[in-house]
Parts: C-alpha cells; structure tokens; sequence
C-alpha cells in the first residue's frame, strides 16, 4: 500500500504503481485528488492531516492492507493501474495542445 499528500504527481504515480493507496492531504487541491483515490476504489476514506494521529493512521494501514476491504483495494488499484500505464499522457497532452492550434503537432 502506499500512504502520501495526495499531490497531483504522487497520487498518479501511486495509481501507476498498482497498489492500494491513502490520502493524507495537507491543502490546496490534495483532498479533492484524496477524495477521488477512495472514490475510485482504491483505498479508504482520506485522513486529513490535521486529524492525523498513530491510531487513526494504525487503522488505515489495516484497513489498506488487512481488512475485509483490502482484497478488493488490492483488485481495483491493479485494474486502475494497468490502466494508467496503457496511455501515453505526455503524448495525449502534445496532440489536445496540437488539435487546439498553441502548440506544433509531433
């Protein structure tokens, strides 16, 4: 399982990866990318920071990892990313940056 901020990069590398993942957000747009992690089925609810203690994130990580729930974190955070290495996301951006005329096709 992996446990981060939910940053735009780590939260798409963590789906990358394949496994189970929990937000912890600390502001800006972390708790929405948090948000969406559960909302994919990827993990549990997000653990804001400012609640953060040992117990709570004790029972996060059995829940990721333990649980009645984990095998289907585990089955779904494989699903997602195999999905996200099937695509190419620095070529989709270059095409919808060429078919909106502000950059040169490649």
């Amino acid at each position: 399982a992996t446990i981060h901020h939910a940053g735009s990069g780590t939260a798409h590398e963590a789906l990358r990866s394949g496994r189970p993942s929990l937000g912890v957000p600390f502001g800006v747009d972390q708790p929405y990318r948090a948000e969406r992690l559960h909302a994919l089925g990827v993990g549990p609810p997000p653990l804001p920071r400012a609640g953060l203690t040992a117990r709570r994130l004790a029972r996060a990580l059995r829940e990721l990892t333990v649980s009645r729930r984990a095998d289907g974190y585990a089955r779904r955070a494989a699903q997602v990313g195999r999905e996200c290495r099937s695509r190419d996301g620095v070529a989709a951006a270059a095409d919808a940056l060429a078919d909106l005329g502000v950059a040169a096709p490649a």
